[in-house]
């Protein structure tokens, strides 16, 4: 008989794209890989701070520079891939 133990599943936070894992808590992850894998640093920065996929719709270019999306080019892709006007 031969007995196979499974691995210890990551820890949640666990977002190293490196290592072929990110976490997709409330599909944030997800939405952040589509833009290209400089994003995924920001993952934690939108956890952390409360925002769930169904809150990103309702984001500004300040909110964005105030959770640590510090590259204006970076927050400015993130609204228009969400759909929102950037005002001028």
């Amino acid at each position: 008989m031969i007995i196979y133990q499974m691995s210890q599943p990551m820890p949640p936070m666990y977002n190293s794209y490196q290592h072929g894992y990110y976490s997709t808590n409330n599909s944030i992850g997800d939405f952040l890989m589509k833009l290209g894998d400089s994003f995924l640093q920001y993952e934690s920065n939108f956890i952390d701070n409360g925002y769930t996929v169904d809150l990103l719709s309702h984001l500004t270019l300040g909110q964005l520079k105030d959770i640590g999306v510090d590259l204006a080019g970076h927050r400015i892709k993130i609204l228009v891939e969400l759909g929102i006007k950037i005002p001028n």
